[in-house]
């Protein structure tokens, strides 16, 4: 049974006894007094025990109220809760503290009284939207201090209602409980932080670097005015990924597989590519990105500066080409002295080893052996003499001696002069000459640079053919009007590697000839240096032991006057 009906049970019974009379009383049955006096005792016990009970539940909830309100007044922010009407209705110790007053002071004052004049407006202005819905709303306003200077808040808030009626039984009116936060050291970062950025964007557009940013999505998020100059393109269309739209076609897979590479690993990287400038033109640029970390040490992104690099690139590519040139000169000098310390050394020492012979043999030699040791010394003398001619020619070309006076000549006539000079050499070998050349065919052309080719040319024909052989001389015009004239001989040919060394003067190609003629491969550069001041090209076909085709070609006549 529990209380409620415990008791009125007692009570039922002792009315019942109360309104007996004595006699009555003294009738009753011991039994049933002494049942209710047994009950009226646990009752007793019980009620003292719910009092203890309700004590200590008073003490818990009074040691409640006075953690709460130790929590309430000494929360990290400030709590104060207004009506309608901004009146502080109750108010934090926190707040007092950042007013710098009393609580006495603060209550029955409206909010705005602790605003700065400037932030006042605003927050009447903002205030019953903010009262109506304050959810997911937030408000940064400057408070005055008592005797100090101004601060920095951020006030969030929410509404609450009292769920018990007043005497008349009408809800009491919402109130407004507001939470104000000081942001001061938030605002003075963020203060310097713009500055910060301010004075970083000023000195980046006030250099020479094309500075841009990206985050973590590998986008580029920032590009400064240097580069937005450069390009000539407006911020908008360089963002993301719009700036690849500049690179170099050429230049665009190495890039990008680079950045990417790059941006995954977090690496440092050093890119060259070209990038079109707001004149449509190409210019070299060295980009540097390094990886970019927020004060936490939490990756953000890359950060790179870039400059135009186009003249230093100009400047190395003179630089090599001068060494290129020096390259040249050197080999140029090294085949000059090995023509002189060899080459003309031996076709020397034979001369003079025939004329020595002579001299001292002479009288006892017979006509035969004297006309055997004259035309052994002519054919020396002979190689002797071209080998010079060619020096002279070669030396002549590189001090820029040489002038270039093309004029039209008839091929066929020329030629024919030409081979006459290789008649007795060609004789003494048994060799064949044939011109396939039409009569009618011109060429617009350096007279002795054209003879120098052609004899240097049959000379080498002559020289590599053995006796009984052959050597053709052929010539033929194209559309364009470009002339190519080859000489074809049947002689010891060339294998594939010393076809590939012809015409560079580095490389050595000097062999002898069948009878023992010396060769130093000079007349085929002088060959390849009047071709080309022609415009045109020289080649050679060739395999061994089946004879060789030299072939040139002569531009057109108007081509020539053109470079003339």
């Amino acid at each position: 049974m529990d209380t409620d009906n415990k008791l009125i049970k007692l009570r039922e019974d002792a009315e019942l006894i109360l309104n007996q009379s004595s006699f009555q009383a003294k009738e009753a049955p011991l039994v049933d007094l002494t049942r209710i006096i047994h009950d009226l005792k646990v009752y007793q016990i019980e009620l003292e025990l719910q009092n203890e009970e309700l004590r200590n539940t008073q003490k818990q909830l009074e040691e409640s109220r006075n953690r709460f309100a130790q929590l309430y007044n000494q929360a990290p922010a400030g709590y104060v809760t207004l009506n309608q009407n901004s009146i502080i209705l109750q108010a934090n110790q926190t707040f007092a503290d950042l007013v710098n007053k009393d609580l006495n002071q603060i209550l029955n004052t409206s909010l705005s009284d602790f605003l700065e004049e400037e932030d006042r407006s605003i927050f009447l202005s903002r205030f019953n939207a903010f009262f109506k819905r304050p959810a997911d709303k937030s408000m940064e306003l400057k408070l005055t201090r008592k005797g100090g200077t101004p601060f920095f808040v951020r006030i969030t808030g929410n509404l609450k209602t009292d769920d018990l009626f007043e005497v008349h039984h009408e809800p009491k009116q919402p109130k407004l409980f507001l939470i104000i936060n000081d942001i001061t050291k938030q605002k003075i970062a963020e203060d310097l932080l713009k500055e910060s950025e301010y004075s970083y964007r000023t000195l980046a557009d006030s250099g020479q670097a094309l500075i841009w940013s990206a985050g973590t999505d590998k986008l580029c998020n920032y590009f400064n005015n240097v580069w937005l100059n450069f390009t000539g393109r407006p911020l908008e269309m360089e963002l993301g990924d719009g700036w690849m739209e500049g690179i170099h076609p050429a230049d665009y897979e190495y890039c990008t597989k680079t950045y990417l590479s790059s941006f995954d690993k977090r690496e440092t990287f050093t890119l060259e590519y070209r990038l079109r400038n707001s004149k449509g033109e190409y210019r070299w640029i060295l980009d540097k990105a390094t990886p970019n970390y927020n004060v936490k040490g939490e990756f953000i992104g890359y950060i790179g500066h870039c400059f135009d690099i186009s003249e230093i690139k100009l400047a190395e590519e003179r630089i090599t080409f001068k060494n290129e040139e020096l390259l040249k000169l050197n080999a140029e000098k090294d085949k000059f002295f090995s023509i002189i310390a060899h080459d003309l050394r031996s076709p020397f020492n034979s001369f003079l080893g025939l004329t020595q012979l002579m001299s001292e043999e002479l009288p006892r030699l017979k006509i035969s052996e004297i006309q055997y040791f004259a035309t052994s010394l002519n054919r020396s003398a002979s190689n002797l003499f071209g080998l010079l001619e060619n020096l002279l020619e070669w030396s002549s070309l590189q001090r820029g001696i040489i002038g270039f006076a093309p004029v039209s000549f008839f091929l066929k006539p020329k030629i024919s002069e030409m081979l006459q000079l290789a008649i007795e050499s060609a004789y003494n070998k048994g060799i064949d000459f044939e011109i396939i050349v039409p009569d009618e065919l011109m060429i617009f052309a350096d007279v002795k640079m054209f003879e120098s080719t052609i004899r240097n040319l049959v000379s080498n024909a002559v020289k590599f053919s053995s006796k009984g052989g052959k050597v053709t001389v052929c010539a033929k015009s194209f559309a364009d009007d470009s002339i190519e004239i080859s000489v074809q001989d049947t002689g010891i040919g060339m294998n594939k590697g010393l076809v590939e060394r012809l015409f560079r003067i580095h490389q050595q190609t000097s062999r002898m000839g069948t009878e023992g003629e010396p060769s130093t491969g000079l007349g085929l550069i002088l060959c390849k240096d009047f071709v080309e001041k022609h415009g045109g090209e020289i080649w050679a076909e060739s395999e061994e032991g089946k004879g060789s085709r030299f072939c040139f070609t002569i531009p057109n006549y108007l081509g020539l006057q053109s470079r003339s």
